[in-house]
């Protein structure tokens, strides 16, 4: 399977999939991150990942990207982005969004210390789109 990573900040969470032995089995093609020093793009060069900067707000680009690169799987690895409707139906069944809380908790930055700090019972989601 083909995977197409979208990123926002230091790209632990894209690193993660990139070097977890459950994921080799499939492929990350492109990772798309939409600020410019955006920590998850030196460690796609540092894993020899095609990767890009798109402003969030240019969603039909990163629709594109991701049909040129046959992308079979949206994963939003920190993310820091509300997707649009176009994207959703674009991918139907094909967006995965990794976020460390049942939204709307712990929105934001530093949302994962947050979470683990709070006590909650429940601090991971896997939220299928």
């Amino acid at each position: 399977m083909k995977l197409g990573v979208l990123c926002s900040g230091n790209g632990t969470n894209f690193e993660n999939i990139v070097r977890n032995p459950i994921c080799s089995k499939h492929e990350v093609v492109i990772m798309i991150h939409n600020k410019k020093k955006c920590g998850a793009a030196k460690r796609a060069e540092k894993w020899g990942i095609p990767h890009c900067y798109i402003h969030h707000k240019d969603e039909d680009h990163i629709i594109q990207l991701l049909k040129v690169w046959n992308v079979d799987l949206v994963v939003l690895a920190g993310w820091m982005r509300i997707v649009s409707p176009e994207l959703i139906a674009e991918f139907p069944n094909r967006i995965k969004n990794l976020h460390p809380s049942l939204l709307p908790k712990y929105k934001g930055l530093h949302a994962i210390e947050r979470a683990l700090e709070s006590g909650d019972p429940i601090t991971v989601s896997l939220c299928v789109m």
